[in-house]
């Protein structure tokens, strides 16, 4: 008898485990260990309003099929990263990996925060050209020193990623980072000289998602491949290793768009 109420405790605490246990352990998981993405987006007028326009969706689809154990920040690309507001309010990841939450997340992510996203771009596509010309400009180099920062401030984070959006032109204003201006001659070379010291972005993923000029709209600063030979080469300079970076055409690097709505 005594021995049958012992086998019935174990399989009762066995089943209590088994429903209880896992789903405790996971909820703890996602909550104090979470993913960290940072996407910087370069709304220089180096796109067409359409391309720019486009983003958002380019930009959803990656959180929504990449980022659901991550909080996510997206900030414009500008000379000035450490003082520039957010796009849209960070985004955390679902309260636990219980498929009802994750549909709450995905279903606020569609309806609320990407709606959100794309509506602060248009508002900045509205503004005057010469201001959109002195903000918003192609600073990438600077951008990583803000990434560094911004990386090295969390504490016991997960897997942190950055991804850039855009044409990947590096084109600063910036008296210490004009001499690498992508189309300068010899600015690839110029790049063995830089030494930031970006220490926190050695383990930090990187997707950079070009985003070809449209050929209507002018001839670009740079082809294609001078871009991703520039980038090839700028990647150990900001401390980041090559093996853990991806360079590349957006349709190719990021999931197919997701229409916003």
């Amino acid at each position: 008898m005594k021995s049958q109420f012992l086998l019935l405790a174990t399989i009762l605490l066995a089943v209590s485990c088994f429903t209880g246990c896992n789903g405790a352990s996971a909820d703890s998981s996602n909550q104090s260990v979470r993913d960290q993405d940072l996407i910087i987006i370069d709304l220089s007028n180096s796109l067409t309003d359409d391309q720019r326009r486009a983003i958002p969706d380019l930009v959803t689809a990656f959180v929504v099929q990449k980022a659901q154990n991550s909080d996510v920040s997206v900030y414009p690309l500008v000379s000035d990263m450490g003082h520039s507001k957010t796009l849209v309010s960070q985004l955390h990841p679902p309260a636990t990996g219980r498929v009802v939450d994750i549909a709450d997340w995905k279903k606020f992510v569609l309806g609320t925060w990407a709606p959100e996203l794309k509506a602060s771009i248009v508002d900045i596509l509205r503004l005057p050209s010469p201001t959109q010309n002195t903000v918003y400009t192609s600073c990438y180099i600077a951008s990583a020193v803000f990434a560094n920062q911004y990386f090295g401030s969390i504490s016991n984070p997960g897997r942190t990623r950055i991804l850039w959006v855009g044409d990947l032109i590096e084109d600063c204003p910036l008296d210490e980072f004009h001499q690498y201006r992508l189309p300068n001659k010899g600015s690839k070379d110029k790049l063995q000289s830089l030494n930031l010291s970006l220490n926190s972005l050695s383990a930090v993923e990187g997707v950079g998602a070009i985003i070809p000029r449209d050929l209507a709209a002018g001839p670009s600063d740079a082809s294609f491949t001078m871009t991703t030979d520039y980038w090839n080469s700028l990647i150990p300079h900001l401390g980041m290793k090559p093996s853990l970076v991806k360079i590349g055409p957006a349709d190719a690097v990021l999931p197919p768009a997701q229409p916003i709505h």
